[in-house]
């Protein structure tokens, strides 16, 4: 998408290939989108309905840097199998990230990576690292709320906080 705009991927649906914006984007998805992931590089919103699937083999769903806010609304299922990668990587230093009852997001090294600052991560699914090794969530002076149904885990650390002191917020 050239200078942003809207897609929406049904029940039935099925997207292969990288989807990426310049503007502000939103991605409905309730179907399955496969490929190298999803680049959100100008804002936006990404809306994984229960039963979408986000595979891709070198991103999930990467944000970054940008003016724009992006949120993720996450019901299904963002994952990545292949080393070094993330289910979620957070670059941009505004936005929201909902994993909600039933969401699954996972990576090779973590499940969500986040580096920009000014992100809330909410958990009320499961977040976790697909390997041996490697944390759940990385997240630099950020805030990250996990609900009691919500289930963070990884292979060293659930939780691994970087950033200035007093910022990071769990």
């Amino acid at each position: 998408l050239q200078a942003g705009g809207k897609i929406a991927n049904g029940t039935a649906g099925k997207i292969f290939g990288l989807i990426s914006s310049t503007g502000v984007m939103t991605l409905s998805n309730a179907g399955y989108i496969s490929g190298p992931g999803v680049a959100v590089k100008g804002g936006g919103l990404i809306a994984n309905a229960a039963g979408g699937t986000i595979a891709g083999y070198t991103e999930g769903v990467t944000v970054y840097q940008s003016a724009q806010t992006t949120t993720i609304n996450n019901a299904g299922t963002i994952g990545v199998l292949v080393l070094p990668s993330y289910g979620v990587e957070f670059e941009s230093d505004h936005g929201t990230i909902n994993n909600l009852a039933g969401g699954r997001i996972y990576g090779a090294n973590g499940g969500v990576k986040i580096t920009g600052a000014g992100v809330v991560l909410t958990n009320a699914g499961t977040i976790f690292n697909n390997s041996n090794f490697g944390t759940a969530v990385i997240a630099a002076a950020d805030t990250v709320v996990n609900q009691a149904s919500g289930d963070i885990r990884g292979y060293f650390d659930g939780v691994s906080l970087s950033g200035e002191i007093g910022r990071a917020h769990v």
